[in-house]
């Protein structure tokens, strides 16, 4: 990776410098993904009021990334900025990759619906629904099951859920302590079960 510095650089330590270029080598090996030759990084320096401003601009996956911080210390301005484009690239690279490999076509057949339907139910031990039971648990394989996500997007916490629920059921949220999926369920004696996702 070529770099150009633009601006005045104070003269860093040796140990400084060293963990510079270990940083800006996690970028390079970043930018070997690529695949698409040499890069360009430039890297502004600016000083104004002893605040010093790190900005790193380079060309990652046809995107113009950019990494700046402000300190009153070049270095760490400077290690920071370095940080700041090593997470955007991560986020970037991420965004690109593609967990199903293979032609659109094949997702949608084996996605059909037709294949959920013609498919026995079984129950979570492996017992089939409709002839493994001798027709006991016949009646569970009539149920449907509806697919429920929370209705708002604020968070809440146990307490307001309860507030909340009113006569329905179960209601399902985010809860604001954990940042998780939870469901409150109305159990037939009037209290009330907690299931964290």
């Amino acid at each position: 990776m070529n770099i150009s510095y633009h601006g005045k650089q104070e003269v860093l330590h040796p140990k400084q410098r060293e963990q510079l270029d270990g940083k800006l080598a996690r970028i390079t090996r970043l930018l070997e993904t690529d695949g698409k030759g040499d890069k360009q990084a430039r890297v502004a320096l600016h000083h104004d009021r002893n605040v010093h401003r790190a900005e790193i601009t380079l060309n990652y996956l046809d995107h113009t990334v950019v990494g700046e911080h402000l300190d009153e210390d070049q270095f760490t301005a400077l290690c920071l900025a370095v940080e700041r484009l090593e997470r955007q690239m991560m986020r970037l690279r991420d965004k690109r990759r593609d967990v199903k490999k293979g032609p659109r076509e094949d997702w949608d057949k084996l996605a059909s619906t037709d294949s959920l339907l013609e498919a026995e139910p079984r129950s979570s031990n492996g017992i089939n629904l409709k002839n493994g039971d001798g027709g006991k648990l016949e009646g569970l394989a009539k149920r449907e099951v509806f697919r429920v996500r929370p209705e708002d997007n604020k968070p809440y916490t146990e307490e307001e859920a309860v507030l909340i629920i009113g006569d329905d059921p179960y209601l399902v949220y985010q809860n604001s302590g954990t940042g998780r999926l939870a469901c409150l369920i109305r159990r037939q004696d009037g209290d009330f079960d907690l299931v964290e996702c």
